[in-house]
């Protein structure tokens, strides 16, 4: 799931996201939740 944020947001849950892009204005948090296949 990919989640779009502004820069000093907190993170969604206070989760740490898988990895974050950040933007000038911008932060798109990323979470990769394993499958269970």
């Amino acid at each position: 799931v990919v989640v779009k944020r502004p820069d000093y947001a907190n993170w969604l849950n206070e989760q740490k996201p898988s990895m974050a892009i950040e933007t000038k204005k911008n932060r798109f948090d990323v979470y990769v939740k394993a499958s269970m296949a």
